[in-house]
């Protein structure tokens, strides 16, 4: 059955990658007087792809990734989000073809279908997209100023956002050994999630004295070579002298 599944979801990857092949490259070749040709066919192919499989979840860990040079989503994400994808670049080529009825129809579908999903490494660059295309939605139809539109739900989630884009970035330092970087990355994070009441108290309290870690590393590291260069400036002193001159050091640091 997981046979059936695999080739099922293999065939709807290769649907979605000749339908982006037909919006990117073949539409370049369409004729003046058809210029939508090819994303027309785009939208055909993928909003057949959009219907199967009907009712399967995708798990299974040796499936490819749905549309991995597009979104950067994985075999392990819920099914909802691989059709996520497939709705938001039906969206974009709606919006491109002039069917903005249609385009806002499937931005819709995307954001419902991303509701089920938690924010990841791989899918978050894919829900700030959405989240700006229905920002561009909503002001273009003149949404802000009708009284059933709520500025501040939307600020909210578009601060989330970015507060998940800090975090993630401060997690891609960190693996790539730039520490610095990190740490100043996660820093932001942890203040923004104190400024709009994001987080859990256990989690940020351990992420927070991690971080004092490391900063209290880097402060001994600098304290050890300002003590070392300060030793370049004449004989080496006594003891008393060295300690009183570490002290002093010290002072001028911290202040």
């Amino acid at each position: 059955m997981a046979s059936t599944y695999s080739h099922e979801w293999r065939s709807v990857c290769d649907m979605f990658c000749n339908a982006q092949d037909l919006s990117e490259v073949e539409s370049r070749k369409d004729p003046e007087n058809d210029p939508f040709r090819s994303k027309e066919r785009y939208t055909s192919v993928n909003a057949e792809a959009d219907q199967r499989p009907t009712d399967q979840p995708v798990d299974q860990g040796n499936e490819e990734s749905f549309g991995r040079s597009h979104c950067g989503d994985s075999t392990d994400r819920p099914r909802a989000a691989k059709l996520g994808v497939v709705e938001y670049y039906l969206r974009v080529n709606h919006v491109e073809t002039e069917e903005l009825s249609a385009g806002e129809e499937h931005l819709m579908n995307c954001m419902t279908l991303l509701e089920k999903c938690s924010i990841s490494p791989e899918n978050v660059s894919l829900f700030i997209q959405v989240r700006v295309m229905a920002a561009k939605t909503y002001v273009s139809q003149g949404f802000l100023e009708t009284e059933k539109f709520s500025p501040l739900h939307h600020e909210k989630g578009f601060e989330m956002a970015y507060t998940h884009t800090l975090y993630y970035l401060a997690q891609m330092y960190k693996n790539l050994e730039l520490y610095e970087k990190a740490g100043g990355y996660c820093h932001s994070t942890l203040q923004r999630q104190l400024e709009f009441n994001q987080f859990i108290p256990l989690e940020w309290a351990i992420n927070a004295a991690t971080l004092s870690q490391y900063y209290i590393s880097e402060g001994r590291h600098c304290l050890s070579a300002a003590i070392v260069i300060a030793g370049l400036a004449g004989e080496v002193p006594s003891e008393a002298t060295e300690e009183r001159r570490n002290c002093q050091v010290l002072d001028k640091i911290l202040s």
